[in-house]
């Protein structure tokens, strides 16, 4: 990304078939010089004339890192996910829980395959 113009990015977004004539990305910020935003999006989703949404999207994805670093903790989940871990691991230390397969109710279906094997009988 750090690679990526603004200019060329702007360009790109507000209109992706004048820079690559083939591609199949539409024209996400529509511009129309005679409505009265002048297109984009809807004003409950991005406030301002198509030009100040397609300018603020590309300040956004040329500073995205900066942003979800800044915007976004995964402390908790990684916590979340430890206490998890140690949890099964505790249950599995004492013999809790079921593993995957475990169904004391259908019982070990390999064995019970080889048991009805020559007996005539259905395994369960």
């Amino acid at each position: 990304y750090r690679r990526l113009r603004p200019e060329f990015t702007r360009d790109w977004i507000a209109n992706p078939v004048r820079i690559l004539p083939y591609t199949g990305m539409p024209v996400n910020i529509p511009y129309r010089p005679e409505d009265p935003h002048m297109g984009g999006v809807a004003q409950n989703l991005f406030e301002g004339t198509s030009v100040q949404q397609l300018t603020g999207l590309v300040d956004l994805l040329m500073n995205f890192d900066a942003y979800a670093r800044g915007n976004t903790s995964i402390t908790p989940l990684v916590e979340q996910a430890q206490a998890a871990a140690a949890a099964q691991q505790g249950a599995a230390a004492t013999g809790e829980g079921a593993g995957v397969g475990d169904d004391p109710a259908r019982g070990n279906p390999l064995r019970n395959a080889s048991e009805a094997e020559g007996t005539g009988e259905p395994s369960q």
